[in-house]
């Protein structure tokens, strides 16, 4: 945004103060005093904001709509692949948040460019080093259609990594989990509790589940992955 204030670009201000204006009424309710100051030095008006409408949803035309869900989706590419690698390299390999990784990978696509480096992620030079496969469902656009696809990508096990030491860490941890998800179902099954539970602790409960659910699944994925090596 600075970049281009910097151009005096009449419209990314009028973009912006839109915004402003927007946020400043929606959150008039539970900070009346300062968006009220906030509103009068942005506008000038004599009228209180506590008398303004509310902020309304709007209908965008169908092309910008489809603009923006194809760049949402971007960005949700982005985000998988950064937490994909993350993920790889700290709970299957057990490396330092830092430590460089490499891919071998023959992408050329300006997004995964984007999400190696956020990663902190090179492509190898070599197709003969071990690695480890991570596979994630993403959702593309193409021609303005919602497609879902299959991204594969091959992590190299780092010389430092002794893979054996890291099954025993995973399987230990999957032991764990599971013992875990186990007492949570049981305490979640339990009549006393079934009647006598809030709305919102059977929901905290159950979201404890769901979150243990994909850890597990996570672990199992590392696990299988190393133990192929």
């Amino acid at each position: 945004v600075k970049p281009v204030l910097g151009t005096d670009s009449t419209i990314t201000q009028q973009i912006l103060f839109y915004v402003l204006e927007q946020m400043l009424r929606a959150l008039s309710p539970i900070m009346p005093h300062a968006t009220e100051e906030l509103w009068q030095a942005l506008t000038g008006e004599s009228q209180s904001l506590s008398l303004q409408l509310y902020p309304q949803p709007i209908s965008l035309p169908e092309e910008l709509q489809s603009k923006i869900d194809e760049r949402s989706a971007q960005v949700k590419r982005v985000k998988l692949i950064v937490q994909a690698f993350r993920s790889a390299r700290q709970k299957w390999l057990g490396l330092s948040p830092n430590e460089e990784l490499h891919t071998i990978s023959t992408s050329n696509d300006p997004l995964d460019e984007v999400a190696y480096r956020l990663a902190k992620v090179k492509k190898s030079d070599t197709q003969e080093r071990q690695s480890i496969q991570k596979t994630l469902s993403i959702n593309n656009f193409k021609d303005g259609k919602q497609i879902e696809e299959k991204l594969s990508l091959n992590i190299v096990i780092p010389n430092s990594v002794n893979l054996a030491s890291r099954k025993t860490v995973l399987e230990q941890e999957l032991k764990k989990k599971m013992e875990e998800k186990n007492k949570t179902e049981l305490r979640y099954k339990n009549p006393g509790f079934l009647q006598h539970a809030s709305d919102e602790v059977k929901a905290e409960l159950n979201q404890s589940l769901s979150l243990l659910e994909e850890e597990i699944k996570e672990i199992t994925e590392g696990l299988m992955q190393i133990s192929g090596v």
